[in-house]
């Protein structure tokens, strides 16, 4: 089955701001979701505990014609860790770097990991980035992961973008890319609520996410495999939900397609395009 179909509209660009239209980012207080199934602490995140460590060796920044997506990534980033017993620790920004982590891990064996993603132009404007947390902490909720003050959490970001805001490209198509990440460091393999945990971001300047431009794109409608059913992860973005689906997209792709129309049941519901949800 093969036809084209134009990209959908919420992420037509304006060129400010990468594959998102432009808007001031919201200051909305982020509170919690009720029925929370995930752990609380009394050691909250907090922005004034936030300790700075300044690289000494900068990058050398990428000619913009040469920025590829998620390879290259700025001078720091920002960590925060969470044990069970003590809650969250103190905030880090610090030279972008390896991770030093057990290799019973069981985010390495179990995938007990979340991410969120999202843009900042030229002008550093963000998109809702507090709707970002809160699905975020909804991803948390899934994993049993422990809950955090988005707020306080945002303005950590907020700091770290002032910090490496030198790597914002000044150019039309052009942004930083954010990536906040969420994963288990406990060293324990079983199947059990984490008791260790690290919530980061990485910065990565990018180009426009279809170089080509907007144009009309092949789909594959597959019906071998499926990327979302009810009651399941599809509605989170948890690592384990896209790793599956490499496998079916280079199939796709060596039938000349662009991405994948992901459909479910009998009556073909459309779940999911490529990896934009619906």
């Amino acid at each position: 089955m093969r036809f084209s179909l134009s990209v959908f509209s919420k992420f037509v660009s304006n060129s400010k701001v990468g594959f998102r239209s432009t808007v001031n980012y919201h200051r909305t207080p982020i509170t919690a979701i009720k029925n929370a199934r995930c752990f609380s602490s009394t050691n909250d995140i907090d922005f004034k505990k936030l300790i700075v460590k300044k690289t000494t060796s900068p990058k050398t920044k990428s000619p913009y014609e040469k920025l590829v997506f998620g390879h290259e990534f700025t001078d720091h980033l920002l960590e925060i860790d969470w044990v069970k017993e003590f809650g969250w620790q103190a905030p880090v920004i610090r030279p972008y770097g390896p991770f030093s982590i057990e290799p019973s891990a069981s985010v390495l064996h179990y995938a007990l990991e979340a991410f969120e993603d999202a843009n900042e132009s030229s002008k550093i404007l963000l998109f809702r980035p507090d709707q970002n947390v809160k699905r975020l902490l909804a991803s948390c909720d899934r994993l049993a992961f422990p809950r955090f003050n988005g707020d306080q959490f945002l303005k950590c970001l907020y700091a770290l973008l002032r910090m490496d805001q030198s790597w914002i490209p000044r150019k039309d198509g052009y942004s930083l890319y954010i990536r906040p990440t969420i994963i288990s460091t406990h060293p324990f393999v079983g199947v059990a609520p984490s008791q260790q945990v690290k919530l980061y971001v990485i910065l990565s300047p990018v180009g426009p996410y279809y170089p080509e431009g907007f144009k009309p794109i092949s789909l594959y409608c597959t019906e071998d495999y499926v990327r979302a059913w009810p009651k399941g992860t599809g509605g989170n973005k948890l690592g384990c939900n896209y790793a599956p689906t490499i496998a079916a997209q280079l199939q796709a792709a060596k039938k000349g397609y662009s991405q994948i129309m992901w459909l479910f049941g009998d009556d073909d519901y459309v779940t999911e395009v490529g990896k934009f949800f619906l």
